[in-house]
């Protein structure tokens, strides 16, 4: 018996710490399993500062949506009802919030930054122009094309057709995902003194998109191309840096341009389009049901900018002519542009994608066709 007690202990020993090996092993590989995702971090809210995508502790994902304006704009709206679609379908188990650059200490920053910041996956999902998009995804420089669109019937066919899909779809290789076209609006001329013809806006500073593309119109017609963002652009033009703008209806309203640049022209040029973007890794590690979510809230998103577009347009339209200052060009003064921009548009057209241009010129509504 005393021989067999040490054979015992020392069994008893080996067989502790085998157990002890494999809870450990368990251990680590669960650990290795349950490793947050950095775009939905679940639990209690670290000791470390808050990233943009962190979950607090009532909620089970932080979700937060960027744009680049502090103030109204169609791409807050779009945003906001993005938000409150998907937190009455989720119902606390994703907890979405609109953001603008003050969030991220950039308060001056504009689209071109909110897409890089996109891209880079902080904040996973935001709101911004297709001009300032293109600056990442060149396939979508096609839409800054003056006089490629006729009118409202043609860009709806193309951007909620296949081509539009294809263009959204053509944003993976930079890592992002194009969820919809949220809210067009046909661009106008905007400036300070009454322009009686376009090209009367030779030797002007204009305010324009920042996208080199849809800066060639005014250059054009003979004025200096000044990129601007679209929350920047008031001040611009109030410190005398801008004497005009190249943007939309919608602009002149919700920023207060209409008061500082009275005079509008409708040239109706090119299309201001506003993209709700993702990034593809925050798409493709979201769980399936909350993807389900969130296409339900774009189709929430892109009815409200359309709401607000309409809104927004028609105000400063009515502003503009009650006070007199609004001039629509006749057909003859449309062609006469046309032909004054077009050598400039076809040599931005010969480096772009010749299937899309066909696409777009193939959709151009038949009733117009048989006009000209």
């Amino acid at each position: 018996m005393s021989d067999s007690t040490p054979a015992r202990a020392a069994g008893n020993t080996r067989g502790t710490l085998a157990v002890l090996v494999c809870l450990l092993g368990v251990s680590l590989w669960l650990g290795g399993r349950h490793t947050p995702s950095p775009f939905a971090a679940v639990g209690n809210a670290p000791s470390a500062p808050l990233p943009l995508w962190a979950a607090p502790a009532s909620a089970s994902l932080l979700l937060r949506v960027g744009v680049a304006d502090r103030g109204p704009s169609v791409e807050r709206m779009a945003a906001q009802a993005f938000r409150d679609v998907l937190l009455s379908l989720e119902k606390g188990r994703i907890y979405p919030s609109v953001v603008d650059a003050t969030v991220w200490g950039r308060p001056q920053a504009g689209d071109v930054e909110l897409v890089r910041a996109v891209i880079a996956g902080d904040p996973p999902l935001a709101v911004v122009g297709s001009a300032a998009l293109a600056n990442s995804c060149p396939s979508l420089d096609v839409l800054e094309v003056s006089y490629l669109f006729q009118d409202d019937e043609h860009v709806d066919r193309i951007l909620r057709g296949p081509t539009g899909r294809g263009l959204l779809d053509s944003l993976e290789a930079r890592g992002l995902q194009g969820l919809a076209f949220v809210g067009e609006a046909f661009r106008v001329l905007a400036a300070s003194r009454p322009l009686p013809r376009p090209t009367d806006l030779a030797g002007y500073r204009v305010g324009t998109v920042e996208n080199a593309v849809g800066g060639l119109f005014v250059s054009a017609l003979g004025a200096e191309a000044v990129p601007a963002p679209r929350g920047r652009l008031r001040e611009m033009v109030r410190s005398g840096f801008v004497d005009a703008a190249d943007t939309d209806l919608t602009l002149l309203q919700n920023v207060r341009l209409g008061t500082i640049l009275p005079y509008v022209l409708e040239t109706h040029h090119a299309v201001s389009a506003r993209v709700l973007i993702a990034n593809s890794r925050f798409m493709r590690e979201l769980p399936t049901p909350h993807r389900i979510s969130v296409w339900r809230a774009v189709l929430g998103a892109t009815a409200a900018a359309r709401r607000e577009v309409l809104r927004a347009s028609e105000k400063a339209r009515r502003m503009a002519l009650a006070q007199n200052r609004l001039r629509t060009l006749t057909p003859h003064e449309t062609q006469s542009l046309r032909t004054s921009v077009n050598r400039a548009m076809s040599l931005a057209l010969s480096s772009m994608d010749p299937r899309i241009v066909h696409e777009i010129t193939l959709a151009r509504p038949l009733s117009r066709a048989i006009k000209r």
